[in-house]
């Protein structure tokens, strides 16, 4: 979101946009309660609203949003760096090994370890995160 002082209007991205459009579609029904609930706490309240206080609400709402959209595409964005990077890794894995969930688990583990310290290497914080989670089952022949 970018506001412009000399005309006092600002400019939405294309990705608050489609927020806002999903939050239409897919929460119409969630945000009518978060209406309800802020319209009868600020009439309890029963605080008059000036126009300066309404116009900073708006942009402070909007740039909210703008904020957590830009985090989310960044973590997006780190995520899909991530997984290419691991997909070498991943690929290496002998499934009949390991279940499908200990693999799962072990690279939402590394994605989180990574980005907490991007400098460490993802490879071996998966390998590492397999051998953890992995347990080992005797498997007795009888004959």
């Amino acid at each position: 979101m970018e506001f412009q002082e000399n005309d006092n209007h600002f400019v939405v991205s294309q990705e608050l946009l489609i927020v806002m459009q999903y939050l239409i579609e897919y929460y119409s029904d969630d945000l009518k309660d978060l209406i309800k609930k802020a319209l009868s706490r600020k009439i309890h309240n029963n605080e008059p609203f000036d126009a300066q206080e309404a116009q900073e609400t708006i942009l402070d709402f909007l740039t909210l949003l703008e904020l957590l959209a830009y985090e989310n595409n960044q973590e997006f964005k780190v995520n899909q760096q991530l997984q290419k990077q691991l997909m070498p890794s991943i690929d290496h894995i002998d499934l009949r090994s390991f279940d499908s969930s200990i693999v799962d688990a072990s690279i939402e583990q590394t994605t989180q370890e990574i980005e907490q310290h991007p400098q460490k290497n993802p490879q071996e914080i998966l390998f590492k995160e397999i051998l953890k989670q992995w347990k080992p089952h005797k498997k007795t022949n009888s004959h």
